[in-house]
């Protein structure tokens, strides 16, 4: 967390931080490498047990589960000190419980997949071995530490052309990494404390504008949902708790500011409220998604990375829904995998 504590500016803010995306990066990869490090030699090292009480014909998916139960509260655990020690020096706010979760998920995955290699591998040594090649990957096609626009174009379904409109290559599909970047990256975007509180009311100002004809009630709604937004935009706080206040009871904040009152003299000038939520480094990156996955140039329902909505089986669908999907699947088929693995081979002695 030291280490990427930097702005663009001298001192650091989280609205200008330059490495929050690194992080978050960072954030799933290290959940991954705690699932793939706790649960590696597990049932290698039950092996023996499970042969001697073979004729009890004890269920594997019974014992797999409870592998899974205690190693994937192992991982939450571990992934909460990390979360709490990394967002309190990042002054990453209101954003704990939604990193956790795809923490957990993630490591969860990583538990899944270690088990897998625990039941397959022969020694300890060769499933610590296999972790380093199972991670590199990951990394490299997770979309962070190169772009899938500057990787290879014989990756893509597509070539250069596909490469270039946002598509992701193909093998990423099958990286738990890159779920984890995309969604962690678009809750950070979409999710946070401003964007929580101005969303909804733009959305009802986007639905109201698409109408012909409004009513009286519309009307008055359109007006009212308006004057909020211009709370959200016009005031400003001086600590993340203050901005907070205000989002929540954005009328109270429009009386004050009607009244004319100032800030003490004394004090500097405080800054507006997205400033404690809002990041420009991982605003930037969904921004340029979207106007991708919306560029009408471009063939309609193209799946763009890190765009906020996906286009699945031709509806459109929440990024992080889907991403959230994609690991709770991945994890429950390498599960399923690893059980019927670990009764083939306990059959064949």
């Amino acid at each position: 967390s030291y280490t990427l504590l930097a702005s663009a500016e001298g001192r650091y803010e989280y609205q200008s931080a330059l490495h929050l995306p690194s992080y978050l990066f960072l954030a799933v990869t290290v959940a991954m490498f705690f699932g793939l490090t706790n649960s590696a030699t597990e049932i290698l090292r039950d092996r023996p047990v499970l042969r001697r009480e073979r004729n009890c014909r004890p269920h594997s998916s019974l014992y797999l589960g409870s592998k899974f139960i205690i190693l994937a509260i192992l991982v939450t655990l571990q992934s909460l000190i990390f979360i709490l020690i990394a967002h309190r020096i990042l002054e990453i706010h209101s954003m704990l419980w939604t990193h956790l979760i795809w923490m957990t998920l993630t490591g969860c995955c990583g538990t899944a997949l270690a088990l897998l290699i625990s039941v397959l591998a022969k020694s300890e040594r060769t499933a610590l071995a296999s972790i380093p090649l199972i991670l590199v990957r990951q990394i490299l096609l997770a979309g962070a530490l190169v772009s899938f626009g500057k990787m290879n174009r014989g990756l893509f379904s597509g070539a250069a052309e596909a490469r270039n409109q946002g598509a992701e290559p193909f093998p990423s599909a099958l990286m738990p990494l890159r779920y984890a970047y995309e969604g962690s990256v678009l809750s950070q975007a979409t999710e946070n404390t401003f964007e929580r509180a101005r969303r909804p009311r733009q959305k009802i100002i986007d639905d109201l504008g698409k109408k012909e004809h409004l009513t009286e009630e519309d009307k008055k709604s359109l007006t009212a949902q308006k004057k909020i937004l211009g709370v959200f935009y016009a005031a400003s706080a001086h600590h993340a708790t203050e901005a907070e206040t205000i989002l929540s009871n954005p009328l109270a904040e429009r009386e004050r500011l009607l009244k004319g009152t100032k800030d003490h003299p004394d004090r500097e000038p405080s800054p507006p409220l997205s400033h404690f939520f809002v990041n420009e480094r991982i605003e930037g990156l969904v921004e340029l998604a979207e106007s991708k996955r919306l560029d009408l140039r471009h063939q309609p329902g193209r799946n763009v990375f890190l765009a906020e909505k996906k286009t699945i089986l031709g509806r459109d669908v929440s990024t992080t829904h889907y991403c959230q999907t994609s690991l709770i699947m991945m994890t429950a088929f390498l599960l399923a995998l690893a059980a019927g693995f670990l009764k083939y081979s306990l059959s064949k002695h």
